[in-house]
């Protein structure tokens, strides 16, 4: 397996994203990204970022995900040939299942077309944006509890069904929060209504940054009844 940690983009690369306007929605699995992102990318101000995986398409309410659509998939020998080719700007292995990388010629298209860059980026994978281009918008998307996080798992993606899957799921949402908590990178939206939150994220983009302490403490419950949850699953 290849180590993300040890990846370094071009100098050309890092210079096309440091030119680049970029909106990241971030956040754990049932938080609503993808939705977050198709509605925000009717927008023409907008480019939506198709990211690169390894996984395979599956069921997402209820409709099979198309190639090129959400994400390009590619098998593992091609997604390596594509790190190894320079061909991305960051990659990750997620779930420790699958991997997931931001192509080069999506950055190129955006720029050419003089939009906002716009995609679900990993929080690792944000990291190593905000060391090229420091102007990253950065959303992390919060669900409003436990509950509607478990459902929106469920509803979306029809193929969680062994416990391994959903606890690693959940594991890996305790280790994001973590991160966002400590690194200071993220501004929070609750996405508890859909209209609500896309209207709080382009107020963001205006420079009109909502307060946070409401959020912050809704994360720091949000991880205790998940690791109340993973106890009793």
């Amino acid at each position: 397996m290849l180590n993300p940690l040890d990846y370094s983009p071009s100098d050309t690369v890092k210079n096309l994203v440091r030119n680049a306007r970029i909106l990241f929605i971030v956040g754990p699995s049932g938080t609503g990204k993808n939705t977050v992102i198709e509605k925000l990318s009717k927008d023409s101000r907008f480019h939506e970022i198709i990211t690169a995986t390894t996984r395979s398409p599956r069921l997402n309410h209820g409709v099979m995900e198309k190639d090129g659509e959400i994400y390009h998939f590619v098998s593992v020998k091609e997604f390596e040939d594509m790190v190894k080719n320079g061909e991305l700007v960051e990659y990750a292995f997620v779930h420790n299942q699958n991997y997931y990388g931001t192509p080069v010629k999506e950055f190129e298209i955006s720029n050419r077309e003089n939009k906002i860059a716009i995609a679900d980026v990993e929080v690792n994978g944000v990291n190593s944006f905000l060391k090229i281009n420091p102007d990253t918008k950065t959303i992390f998307l919060l669900p409003p509890d436990l509950e509607t996080l478990l459902s929106r798992v469920f509803k979306r993606d029809q193929t969680v069904e062994n416990k391994k899957d959903l606890i690693d799921r959940l594991k890996t949402s305790i280790d994001e929060y973590n991160i966002a908590l400590s690194t200071h990178n993220y501004i929070f939206v609750v996405n508890d209504d859909l209209n609500r939150a896309l209207d709080e994220i382009n107020q963001i983009l205006d420079g009109n940054i909502p307060p946070q302490e409401d959020k912050i403490k809704l994360i720091n419950e949000l991880k205790d009844q998940i690791e109340e949850y993973l106890k009793v699953i």
